[in-house]
């Protein structure tokens, strides 16, 4: 599988001429790639909770995604997930 370094390369995005900021920024761009599957899967109660609610009423008002996360976020500390 080709990384997302590899492929903002071949794309055209970046370019880079030394080798060693040719690593480093792998190395950054594979940690945050890895940081942010991370916080999806904690917080996936929550997006599905936010998904659920855009399909059903298509709209929703900040209370409403503040209410739905913080209600979530309950769920998980009361089953020891976070």
């Amino acid at each position: 599988m080709s990384s997302l370094f590899d492929a903002l390369i071949d794309n055209g995005f970046i370019e880079v001429e030394n080798d060693k900021k040719l690593e480093r920024l792998n190395e950054f761009l594979e940690h945050k790639l890895q940081e942010t599957k991370e916080l999806l899967v904690e917080y996936r109660p929550a997006l599905d909770a936010l998904a659920e609610n855009l399909l059903k009423y298509k709209t929703l008002s900040a209370q409403d995604v503040r209410d739905i996360i913080e209600y979530n976020d309950q769920d998980l500390v009361l089953a020891g997930l976070t």
